[in-house]
């Protein structure tokens, strides 16, 4: 089974603030994920609660998508940082109904490599690719079975573990390379330092 993005949930337009360094709201914004779409930090951003902001709270299950801009991805919210509220960097989807479509199989398949060429695709044509949302509520979602959804969201969260540790890898790696560098560069002559 095939559905519109539109069938699966409700999109929404990200909120706009003046973000602060204090507020009862954290104010998720683009810098507070990596290259590869994961959150990696919260800074101070903060804007404060009112009746508009409120309607905005994402709730554990809810989905951004970057909308605007060249980094693409999708994002599950699932309630960390709490009270929080997506800048208009992003769309954010809230299913219609959850026992349908699971939230993680929806963010791997927007994140999938196809589906970003299609989506880069709506945004172009603009000096800052924007996607428009009528062309999103479009996108069609092929929906198979919650167990296959689930095993689905396994791989790609296994994935992205596996990248996680594989980056940590790296970085030891390139430390303990320029730490022997630096000690043959800086070594005395009568040491003896074996590569």
């Amino acid at each position: 089974m095939t559905l519109k993005l539109s069938e699966i949930a409700h999109i929404r337009f990200g909120y706009y603030d003046a973000p602060a360094e204090e507020g009862e709201l954290h104010y998720l914004q683009a810098r507070h994920f990596d290259d590869s779409g994961k959150f990696t930090r919260f800074d101070d951003s903060f804007i404060p609660s009112d009746e508009k902001s409120q309607k905005h709270i994402l709730k554990p299950g809810d989905i951004l998508l970057a909308g605007k801009g060249y980094r693409l991805f999708a994002w599950q919210y699932e309630g960390t940082p709490k009270l929080s509220v997506a800048s208009t960097l992003f769309f954010f989807f809230f299913f219609k109904n959850p026992e349908q479509v699971l939230p993680e199989y929806l963010t791997a398949f927007l994140n999938l490599p196809q589906t970003q060429a299609y989506l880069r695709h709506l945004g172009a044509g603009t000096s800052i690719p924007s996607i428009r949302k009528n062309e999103l509520s479009e996108l069609a979602v092929p929906v198979p079975s919650l167990e296959m959804q689930h095993n689905v969201a396994q791989i790609h969260s296994l994935h992205l573990q596996q990248i996680q540790l594989l980056q940590s890898l790296i970085t030891e790696k390139q430390s303990l390379v320029e730490n022997l560098i630096n000690r043959l560069i800086h070594a005395s002559p009568e040491e003896n330092i074996e590569p």
